[in-house]
């Protein structure tokens, strides 16, 4: 269940760094870490 959800929020960042620079630079770090 744990890799589904990073899976469907990794997949949410990368649609809403479209929309939002913020949410860019936190996939950005949450892809570092």
């Amino acid at each position: 269940m744990g890799a589904i959800n990073m899976e469907w929020i990794d997949r949410g960042i990368v649609l809403s760094s479209r929309s939002y620079g913020e949410t860019g630079i936190i996939a950005d770090v949450l892809t570092q870490a």
